[in-house]
């Protein structure tokens, strides 16, 4: 919050020491943010305390504390900075800058990247979302951000003809979430290389249904969601 701002300044862009400010503090969450992930992913959720996030990156509770209020937020802020990348994903559709099979197969790859930090790291994950209110509720609720971003992605794709015009955007965002999730849950399971090798069959199997010409129309009926 802004104090004492003189009149007519509310509106001035930030100077350079602002600027410097405020990647310093990006900088600053990025680095507990990656530290947290790496010990969740080596320790599990529930055994990692936030002296050890601390410690491996490098700054006091109190900062900690500064950017996240518990452990769980840093989840949220997982979730948060997955639904940025289906953000990204739809500006590019918007500037039509990619083939739209390469861009949704890019974006399924940057969903998983944090994730399958390895397969004890998606355990804790779902383990922690199952099992803790908040960070499920923050989940759901990111969830939900995402899938109305992908749907919007997918209505754009068929209003450019570029995939099929019957099936419904938000059914389609649905599935493509059901298809990166089951991925992940079933590589963390049983992993055997790395989840790419899982993810792609799903990603063909998706994108053989969606792209224009597919005849899945025939096998499935048009089914109506709620977010």
């Amino acid at each position: 919050m802004v104090r004492n701002a003189a009149p007519g300044n509310a509106s001035r862009p930030a100077g350079p020491l602002e600027g410097r400010r405020e990647r310093k503090r990006a900088e600053t969450r990025e680095r507990i943010f990656g530290a947290a992930l790496s010990l969740f992913a080596d320790k599990g959720f529930a055994a990692t305390t936030v002296e050890d996030i601390t410690q491996l990156a490098d700054v006091g509770k109190g900062t900690f504390f500064n950017y996240f209020p518990t452990k769980e937020h840093v989840l949220a802020f997982l979730a948060e900075t997955q639904v940025s990348k289906v953000h990204q994903a739809l500006e590019q559709v918007r500037s039509a800058s990619r083939p739209p099979e390469a861009l949704i197969r890019e974006l399924a790859y940057e969903l998983v990247k944090n994730p399958s930090r390895s397969p004890q790291f998606v355990r804790s994950l779902i383990l922690t979302f199952l099992g803790t209110s908040e960070a499920r509720y923050a989940m759901q609720r990111q969830m939900e951000i995402g899938r109305g971003k992908l749907a919007e992605i997918f209505e754009m794709l068929q209003q450019r003809g570029e995939i099929r015009p019957d099936a419904v955007p938000l059914v389609l965002a649905r599935t493509f979430q059901q298809s990166v999730l089951g991925t992940l849950l079933l590589w963390s399971l049983n992993p055997q290389g790395p989840v790419r090798e899982m993810l792609d069959p799903a990603l063909d199997v998706f994108w053989r249904g969606v792209r224009t010409g597919g005849n899945s129309s025939e096998r499935s009926p048009k089914v109506r969601s709620t977010r």
